[in-house]
């Protein structure tokens, strides 16, 4: 699931057209969107995924991790920049969560410009709302997905450009197996 999650985070469309930044804070926040989706999802399907909500979260960190190391960040340093990820880790799934249940898209789209974005100015006109749409529709895309199959680690994803489109009833969907 893990992988799958990166493969959708990873997306080109949301760097050169919803104008993430191509940074490795960007990634670092497409990344943490994505797993927060999926583990929303998770949660929803009560106790049943458990385990595998802590087991995607560990892969995050061991990836984070690695990364860290294959940039060249030394041994002692690694832990220190950990610890600030999971930080701010933890503060997203807050914040999604809140702007989410509150069931409001201008709340969803400030939470992701205060992240994604980091409260900078946000490239083009109405980025952080199409980012919110499309957190929205792929939202509602993973609640109608099977609670035994996502516990399996199968998670599918659509596509980034199906939320540009004023057509979302046929949207290109991504499946990749856990």
């Amino acid at each position: 699931m893990y992988a799958a999650i990166v493969a959708q985070a990873r997306q080109t469309d949301f760097y050169a057209r919803f104008l993430v930044p191509d940074t490795v804070d960007g990634r670092f926040d497409m990344i943490v969107l994505h797993v927060y989706l999926a583990l929303a999802r998770l949660r929803a399907a009560n106790d049943a995924c458990t385990d595998l909500q802590m087991m995607v979260q560990e892969a995050m960190f061991a990836d984070l991790d690695r990364s860290l190391r294959e940039m060249g960040v030394g041994d002692v340093s690694v832990g220190k920049h950990i610890k600030d990820m999971a930080s701010a880790y933890f503060g997203r799934l807050s914040a999604y969560d809140a702007a989410l249940e509150s069931g409001e898209a201008l709340k969803v789209e400030e939470v992701l410009a205060r992240n994604v974005w980091r409260g900078g100015p946000i490239p083009g006109e109405d980025n952080a709302r199409k980012l919110a749409t499309y957190v929205l529709i792929q939202k509602e895309h993973l609640a109608k997905q099977d609670s035994a199959l996502m516990c399996s680690g199968v998670v599918s994803f659509l596509a980034p450009d199906a939320t540009l489109t004023a057509n979302t009833n046929n949207p290109t969907e991504q499946e990749v197996p856990g």
